[in-house]
């Protein structure tokens, strides 16, 4: 663990998946166990097209923050901990299945110039997702992300998913 504190120590990550199931928990974990990262930027989907900016946020406070998975942090840092939050990580309105993730051509110099990690945990947790929507979602978005980071200060690029098997 010393070695992987280490290694995040100092850095700005930008993940995607943060509403999801894998993705709430692993930020928990990054936001607990790496106190030491910069910063976090925080890819949602925003389901509002008005001011995409305002509705990402809406979405991360009601999907993610607001979730139990984040009470041991609430309760570490009582009323810190929207603080903690607001400081460390930062929530961007954009798509990961979209080229340029969405993203205006001045946000993806800024963005791209400041991460050292990306984290790709966007997945769908349905047994019956169509087929046209999974490719877009897992092969498609993550070919989406990779380009998106190889324009910048040769970033280090995690993916994780989630995998479920169904018996007969």
């Amino acid at each position: 663990m010393v070695e992987t504190t280490q290694f995040f120590t100092d850095k700005t990550l930008f993940m995607t998946g943060g509403t999801g199931f894998l993705g709430k928990v692993l930020l928990e974990r990054i936001l607990w166990q790496l106190p030491h990262i910069r910063r976090i930027f925080l890819l949602i989907r925003p389901h509002c097209a008005q001011d995409v900016e305002v509705a990402a946020a809406m979405r991360a406070e009601r999907a993610i923050f607001s979730s139990p998975v984040f009470n041991r942090l609430r309760t570490h840092h009582g009323r810190r901990f929207e603080g903690l939050v607001h400081e460390k990580v930062k929530i961007v309105a954009g798509d990961v299945s979209c080229p340029d993730l969405g993203l205006p051509p001045g946000q993806i110099q800024a963005l791209g110039s400041a991460v050292d990690v990306f984290i790709n945990a966007a997945a769908s947790v349905s047994f019956h997702e169509r087929l046209d929507r999974a490719v877009k979602l897992y092969n498609l978005s993550p070919l989406n992300l990779l380009y998106f980071a190889k324009r910048f200060n040769h970033p280090t690029l995690l993916q994780a998913t989630t995998a479920y098997v169904r018996e007969p």
